[in-house]
């Protein structure tokens, strides 16, 4: 059988866009299909974590929020990645990565 999986985000960065579900889970984040290289690129926004008003944290792609990345950070890539088509034998064996985006 051949089945979608969604992902977390919209762009592969945790933002105030998801405060609804990152209080609950603080470490969930989007995951590659194969290894990438990334360039360091994070992004500031307010704290959803904290109850202190005005505490700013930096995020980078693949990672919690609140977890920068690194010029050179390789993140490694994963079988059940996001934004990816799968399939598998009807019992769930053989689970294969098909396309990811």
């Amino acid at each position: 059988m051949y089945f979608g999986q969604g992902t977390a985000t919209n762009s592969g960065v945790i933002g105030e866009d998801n405060s609804r579900w990152v209080k609950q889970y603080p470490y969930f984040h989007d995951y590659p299909g194969s290894f990438i290289p990334l360039v360091g690129q994070n992004f500031e926004t307010r704290n959803i974590l904290s109850d202190q008003s005005g505490e700013r944290v930096w995020t980078g792609a693949y990672s919690p929020f609140g977890v920068p990345s690194y010029r050179g950070e390789y993140i490694k890539g994963m079988v059940k990645a996001s934004g990816s088509i799968l399939r598998a034998n009807p019992d769930g064996t053989q689970l294969e990565l098909v396309a990811w985006d």
